[in-house]
């Protein structure tokens, strides 16, 4: 499925309440959960290209890549996986070395 941003998609967010925080108006959203399937479905298929393996993978070039704003994959992060993305990206970057280790593939590499 295409993660395409459109009138529809800007109108499924959905703004629930703005609060005075420090004198600044903040807006807290949801998501709908079958916008965050796309999101989902899009992080998956991204993922497939091994990006975590770059020096440089951050949020701002997963976001740029993907076309998904960077405040909605953080919102995704932290409401379907229950983290952020330093800690997503840790946990990626040490799953594909242990699976590197266990099929013998990181016989040839180096630090």
């Amino acid at each position: 499925m295409d993660y395409k941003i459109s009138r529809e998609y800007e109108n499924s967010i959905e703004l629930l309440t703005e609060k005075s925080i420090d004198n600044k108006n903040v807006k807290d959203f949801e998501i709908s959960s079958e916008k965050l399937e796309l999101i989902a479905e899009k992080l998956d298929e991204y993922m497939k290209q091994l990006p975590f393996t770059k020096p440089d993978f951050n949020l701002t070039l997963v976001s740029n890549e993907t076309k998904i704003p960077k405040h909605h994959i953080s919102y995704y992060l932290k409401m379907s996986l229950g983290t952020d993305f330093s800690e997503w990206k840790n946990r990626i970057r040490v799953k594909y070395v242990i699976e590197l280790v266990n099929t013998g593939d990181s016989d040839n590499l180096t630090l």
